[in-house]
């Protein structure tokens, strides 16, 4: 009898295509979100390789992070704003890639158009140069962000090769209770030099966060776990950004959970007939634990030797801020 499996699993299992060595796998991609940021150099190499889109009818480009919120007949005021947009434009043409002009009204954030559109749909592969597109995922889809050379490998061959992550069970026992809801996210994370295909150092493997949200008759909290994975962490890369770059590692950083807890009370007063329309009261607490993490993030003068492991940095202690506001 075949074991059950998660939804996790059963996309992941129906988009391998191959094993791509060294634990990782050559993953087809349903759906390819693009945006005028993490493009330009992907649709470069494109051209200097002669390729073209593997899939435009499966690609979707929008320009979302470098233009105005009003008044777009306008305009683009800022020199490299403009560019970036300007060259997707280009791209998108010349490649023949769908996309939604500033003036459509479909155009959106980049990790809001799929679902808007009725793109993302549960059971597919979707992946975007932007770190959000991990919340596809609330629709049934396994979905991340990916780095630029990863953008153009996705482009030239509708494929990405990854590590399959690990999967987390949660298991809630009993009831909530007034005006308590929980949430939880996560993504999967990978960032690769250009050049060598090393991995990048200080980008974890994994983020995620649970927690418990409390909103109640003007008493609001919450209470909330954020984990990041283990990344990879070398002695030295000689010339990172091209091939054949030297590379000696040590072992991988460690992964570590923290906690943040906030509470607070609010009440609007009347109708603003008083001295005070409303007040707010809230204390934040970080590091509610007060974990103490050493992080290996060695930064060194020497250009060939960019990423060399001789800084610490530590984690900054349990801190408190309090904020208090009113409208009169």
């Amino acid at each position: 009898m075949a074991q059950p499996r998660t939804l996790f699993d059963k996309i992941w299992d129906s988009h391998v295509i191959a094993p791509a060595g060294e634990g990782t796998y050559l993953l087809y991609i349903d759906l390819h979100l693009c945006h005028e940021v993490t493009t330009p150099q992907a649709f470069e190499g494109l051209k200097l390789a002669g390729r073209k889109v593997r899939r435009p009818d499966a690609t979707i480009a929008v320009a979302d992070h470098n233009i105005p919120t009003s008044n777009r007949a306008a305009g683009i005021d800022e020199p490299e704003s403009k560019l970036q947009v300007d060259t997707l434009e280009r791209n998108v043409v010349e490649f023949g890639v769908p996309y939604f002009p500033i003036d459509s009204i479909n155009q959106g954030i980049v990790h809001i158009i799929g679902p808007e559109q009725g793109l993302s749909q549960p059971g597919m592969t979707i992946v975007c140069g932007d770190s959000h597109t991990a919340t596809h995922g609330a629709l049934g889809a396994l979905a991340f962000g990916i780095g630029t050379s990863e953008v153009e490998h996705v482009l030239a061959t509708q494929t990405l090769a990854q590590p399959k992550p690990r999967s987390m069970r949660i298991v809630y026992t009993g009831g909530l209770g007034n005006g308590v809801s929980a949430y939880g996210n996560g993504s999967i994370n990978q960032a690769v030099f250009k050049g060598s295909k090393l991995d990048v150092p200080t980008v974890p493997g994994s983020t995620a966060a649970l927690g418990l949200v409390f909103d109640h008759a003007g008493f609001f909290g919450s209470l909330t776990g954020k984990h990041v994975g283990s990344w990879k962490v070398y002695d030295t890369i000689t010339n990172p950004d091209l091939p054949g770059a030297g590379a000696t590692r040590s072992a991988d950083s460690e992964s570590y959970w923290l906690g943040d807890l906030s509470i607070g009370y609010g009440q609007k007063i009347g109708s603003g007939q008083g001295f005070f329309r409303s007040f707010k009261a809230r204390l934040q607490v970080s590091n509610l634990f007060n974990k103490k993490v050493q992080v290996l993030d060695g930064i060194d003068a020497n250009p060939a030797n960019a990423y060399a492991k001789d800084v610490f940095n530590v984690m900054p202690e349990r801190n408190y801020f309090l904020t208090v506001s009113a409208e009169f």
